[in-house]
């Protein structure tokens, strides 16, 4: 066993030195392109996840809509979980809450934690009925 971790650790070592003596790193940073990088990220990275919310979204919207239309508990656990999903999908997308997405407050409209509870003592106060939309 102990010879084992000392050829891992070896071979490690000549993988660094190999790795380390390849090419001077100045000479390389004339082959970087900063807007080719910045469209790999968007086109791979954000566009796919911002899709997937946009699906998850769907999800949702549907999974609220069945609950509407047949209050069981069934129907309202399946849209708290959908809700849990979208919750983790939007957190994949936060990074990106910049710009005119950022300005159109989506980020409160989505995902607004924690609740206040003087927000909802105020409603309850202000509404003496609570009726089901």
């Amino acid at each position: 066993m102990k010879t084992k971790k000392i050829k891992i650790i070896f071979w490690l070592f000549i993988g660094c030195i190999i790795s380390c003596n390849e090419d001077d790193p100045e000479t390389n940073t004339s082959n970087f392109d900063v807007k080719e990088l910045l469209e790999d990220v968007s086109t791979n990275n954000i566009v796919v996840a911002v899709n997937e919310f946009r699906i998850e979204s769907e999800i949702l919207n549907a999974s609220i809509e069945a609950y509407l239309g047949d209050s069981t508990e069934q129907n309202l656990i399946a849209a708290r979980d959908q809700w849990k999903t979208i919750a983790l999908t939007y957190a994949s997308i936060y990074a990106f809450n910049i710009g005119e997405v950022r300005a159109r407050f989506f980020h409160q409209a989505l995902y607004n934690w924690p609740t206040l509870p003087n927000a909802i003592e105020s409603f309850i106060s202000d509404n003496s009925t609570i009726d089901k939309i």
